[in-house]
């Protein structure tokens, strides 16, 4: 399972938390579409997205 399988898993809590991988200072955040599926994590700190 890869990293994107992991957080994907985890769309059904809102209390999760993932350090972005790419500056590793920040959380990821979920960016969903109107029906509020996931459809990317992105660090609010660097853009890098998933």
């Amino acid at each position: 399972m890869n990293l994107i399988d992991s957080l994907r898993r985890h769309n059904e809590s809102e209390n999760n938390a993932f350090l972005c991988p790419d500056c590793r200072f920040a959380f990821m955040t979920k960016i969903t579409d109107n029906d509020g599926q996931i459809v990317r994590w992105q660090c609010p700190k660097c853009n890098y997205f998933l």
